[in-house]
């Protein structure tokens, strides 16, 4: 399988990810919530008493109970193969709305480790034209567009982690208002976890 198009995109976009963090024109939404740009949607927290390296540690857990607890809506979770040194992942989501389908994700990984005591872990969809090459199982699910889906672990000086959630995606097609409207509260859940796993 030759995936040179996808895996420059993934790099392309990890970049743009780390540059997320150091942009000076955020606008807070709600407590948790930063927003960007049209496109991107950052959720940050502060997490104590760990490291960069527990939080990404629980992060790369490539499980399905670990990501479902984590995540609610997934569905399946499955890791193809390795294209590289980055893993090829194949999960849906479940939407839980009658009359509209569930959306699944076929994407690039990419793990990235700075000096400055961060960590990128950066998910990007497969671009189209080479997604063909890939045979998974069939499902009624809408194909999602993942431009992005990232998370930045940045150590502070004082022992806790801050931790921020980047995502661009498009889910291909209309949704509840409700659905997105509820994105910050699933999001708020998902750091949550992070805090009770790495203080239990």
């Amino acid at each position: 399988m030759n995936f040179e198009k996808s895996i420059e995109q993934l790099k392309a976009r990890t970049r743009h990810v780390r540059k997320l963090v150091t942009q000076k024109d955020w606008r807070v939404e709600k407590d948790r919530v930063l927003k960007c740009t049209d496109a991107d949607m950052v959720f940050t927290a502060l997490l104590e008493g760990c490291t960069p390296q527990q939080v990404a540690s629980l992060l790369m857990i490539r499980d399905q109970k670990v990501q479902s607890q984590m995540n609610p809506s997934c569905k399946s979770f499955q890791i193809i193969t390795t294209i590289q040194k980055y893993p090829l992942i194949h999960t849906q989501v479940q939407i839980g709305v009658p009359l509209v389908a569930d959306r699944d994700f076929l994407f690039l990984s990419n793990v990235v480790h700075h000096r400055t005591n961060k960590i990128i872990i950066c998910n990007c969809s497969v671009d189209a034209s080479e997604a063909q090459n890939v045979i998974t199982e069939k499902t009624s699910a809408v194909r999602a567009q993942m431009h992005h889906s990232a998370w930045i672990i940045q150590g502070e000086g004082d022992g806790g982690v801050r931790v921020y959630y980047a995502c661009d995606i498009d889910m291909n097609g209309w949704l509840p208002h409700s659905l997105t409207r509820n994105a910050s509260s699933a999001m708020s859940a998902q750091i949550q976890y992070l805090s009770n796993y790495v203080w239990h």
